[in-house]
């Protein structure tokens, strides 16, 4: 779907569908891994360190969707051409970053798989 939407619709996808929820369901993941970290501190799946690398990712996901809101999409709803190569280039290396925030959530999590006796948080 997003490849064949025009600049304005995909942009408007991209606020919507990624920073939106971005902002909406990270803190309250922040906050769900500090209580499973402080009740299951002791259980060998608990994944230590994970409030804090969610943390770092809100911080530097931040960073990048106000890069994005404020200099990369209104240039390209003003169809900037030329004008975007460095801010496209800048997006793409803060995503190359993301990748490694990623494997670090990987890594903590045993690959994203929640452990058999997990509790619901």
């Amino acid at each position: 779907m997003p490849a064949s939407l025009e600049s304005g619709e995909l942009i408007d996808h991209i606020l919507t569908r990624y920073h939106d929820t971005h902002r909406r369901e990270l803190p309250e993941l922040i906050m769900l891994s500090r209580k499973v970290e402080a009740v299951h501190a002791g259980h060998s799946k608990a994944p230590a360190g994970l409030a804090d690398v969610l943390q770092d990712m809100l911080g530097e996901l931040e960073v990048h969707m106000k890069k994005g809101e404020l200099i990369l999409f209104p240039a390209m709803r003003r169809r900037a051409g030329p004008g975007l190569d460095a801010p496209i280039a800048q997006i793409r290396h803060d995503h190359d970053g993301h990748v490694e925030q990623l494997r670090k959530l990987e890594r903590l999590t045993d690959n994203f798989i929640v452990p058999i006796d997990a509790c619901r948080s």
